[in-house]
């Protein structure tokens, strides 16, 4: 992010200019990148968001999610276990990602 800051011309004012992505902001935006079907960006930006405490295990389920979804049944698992480890609560939250990520794109698609 900060390499694409660096190329914004000074003559753009700094309240203009794109801030840098917090954890809250790359776990929403990768939620949105999943449901939308965009698959690696929405892997990279929820990787991003594990790397803070409080949005680990979210982040941790949503991946979980994509990585079955994908085929990936051994990483699937292992990010369950560590989002269940880290929030109990998550293990409840898997089953209704997993659906809406399988549903809603077809959804999408039917309905362009």
């Amino acid at each position: 992010m900060k390499q694409k800051r660096s190329t914004i011309p000074a003559s753009v004012p700094e309240p203009y200019r794109m801030p840098e992505v917090t954890p809250a902001v790359a776990l929403y935006a990768g939620k949105a990148a999943a449901m939308l079907g965009q698959t690696e960006p929405a892997k990279t930006l929820l990787e991003q968001a594990a790397a803070d405490k409080k949005a680990r295990a979210e982040a941790w389920t949503w991946l979980g999610a994509l990585h079955e979804i994908a085929g990936d049944k051994t990483g699937a698992e292992d990010l369950k276990n560590k989002a269940k480890q880290a929030d109990p609560a998550s293990a409840e939250q898997y089953s209704q990602i997993f659906k809406a990520l399988t549903e809603v794109p077809k959804k999408l698609q039917a309905n362009p």
